[in-house]
């Protein structure tokens, strides 16, 4: 049981943190897009729509591959196919959350370097307080408001929860 806490630990930071090449993206692209921006081809909204929505099939794939091998492999909560159909489905859309705050990340810094430099700071509170590594009633109470905004917290808690909902552990 702790062996499998401790893997769901595991797959929610990794699939949250999955994606922090994403901070890359904006940075090498911001020049295009302002000038295309200036020029009125498009507006910001449009943008990032248009990326995130070109994202999804290789988050997909991500999701599914990730889950296929893994679930099975350690023989996670089988006792019915809903099970790994939520488990699926939350991590394909922590997939998509974690894009979102690269994508978040990647445009607040115009040089590649310090956006992935800057990653581990911005994403190290989400971790403190995601629950696995220190509880949460004893968090530092300045990291409190990173409680309810953290990927790994709400992670944890969904896979967690779908791993022992209806399960025999006698």
């Amino acid at each position: 049981m702790q062996s499998s806490t401790k893997f769901k630990e595991l797959v929610s930071s990794s699939h949250g943190s999955s994606n922090s090449f994403i901070a890359l993206i904006f940075p090498e692209e911001r020049k295009v897009f302002l000038r295309e921006h200036g020029s009125r081809m498009y507006n910001s909204f449009a943008y990032f729509i248009a990326t995130i929505t070109a994202d999804i099939p290789n988050l997909f794939l991500y999701a599914t591959l990730g889950s296929l091998i893994y679930y099975f492999a350690i023989s996670l909560n089988t006792s019915s196919a809903e099970r790994f159909f939520i488990h699926y489905g939350y991590l394909f859309l922590l997939c998509n959350a974690a894009t979102g705050l690269g994508y978040v990340i990647g445009s607040l810094f115009s040089d590649p370097k310090i956006a992935v430099s800057a990653m581990p700071i911005i994403i190290l509170p989400f971790v403190l307080v995601g629950g696995f590594f220190v509880n949460q009633n004893n968090a530092v109470p300045i990291l409190k408001p990173f409680e309810y905004i953290s990927l790994f917290k709400y992670g944890f808690q969904v896979l967690t929860l779908n791993e022992y909902t209806d399960l025999d552990l006698t």
